[in-house]
C-alpha cells in the first residue's frame, strides 16, 4: 500500500494544500472478547472556510482503508468473506458478486464535525487474544490528499478475564 501524508502537498502554483477535513477515531470499548464486533467512531471535521460534502456508505465497500497490526507489528488477517472479496472469489471459489452500494452526500458547514461509524471486525479476524494498533485512512476528494487517523490500541483479551 502506498502512503501518502496528509500534512501538506506543494501545488503548480507554489500554494500548499491541504486536506479539507482531518479523521479521528475512537473506540466505546477498548477491551474486548475475542470474536466480538468493533465498532469504530469516526469524526470527520471539516478545517475549511466553506462547506464541504462527504459521501457516507449506507451499504457496499468500505470508504476507509485500514491497517491492524498485531503486539509484533504483523498485519491482523483479513475475515474470510472480506479475503473472498478481494481475490474476486467468493468463500468456495465461485465467482465472487460486484460489490455495490447506496449512501449520501452529507453536507458539513466550516468547523464542522460530521460523525460515521466502521465496523472494523467486518473485515479483520479479531478472533485471537492479543494487542492491535488500528488507523483508518480515507482519501479527500477535493485534494485527492490521504487522510489518516490517529491510531487506537485494541485489546483482545482472553475468554478467562471475565470480561
Amino acid at each position: 500500500m502506498c502512503a501518502q501524508f496528509a500534512n501538506g502537498q506543494v501545488t503548480a502554483s507554489g500554494r500548499e494544500q491541504r486536506p479539507v477535513f482531518t479523521m479521528s477515531i475512537s473506540l466505546k470499548q477498548t477491551t474486548v472478547r475475542p470474536g466480538s464486533e468493533v465498532r469504530i467512531d469516526i469524526d470527520l471535521k471539516n478545517t475549511s472556510a466553506r462547506e464541504i460534502q462527504i459521501w457516507l456508505a449506507r451499504s457496499g465497500p468500505p470508504l476507509y482503508t485500514f491497517k491492524v497490526l498485531d503486539r509484533t507489528g504483523k498485519a491482523a488477517p483479513l475475515t474470510p468473506q472480506w479475503r473472498a472479496i478481494l481475490s474476486g472469489k467468493g468463500e468456495h471459489g465461485q465467482p465472487a458478486r460486484i460489490m455495490t452500494g447506496s449512501g449520501w452526500f452529507a453536507r458539513v458547514d466550516p468547523g464542522g464535525t460530521l460523525h460515521d461509524v466502521f465496523v472494523v471486525s467486518s473485515f479483520v479476524d479479531l478472533s485471537q487474544p492479543d494487542q492491535y494498533t488500528i488507523r483508518l485512512e480515507r482519501t479527500d476528494p477535493y485534494t485527492e490528499l490521504l487522510v489518516e487517523s490517529n491510531t487506537l490500541t485494541l485489546t483482545v483479551a482472553k475468554q478467562d478475564l471475565g470480561l
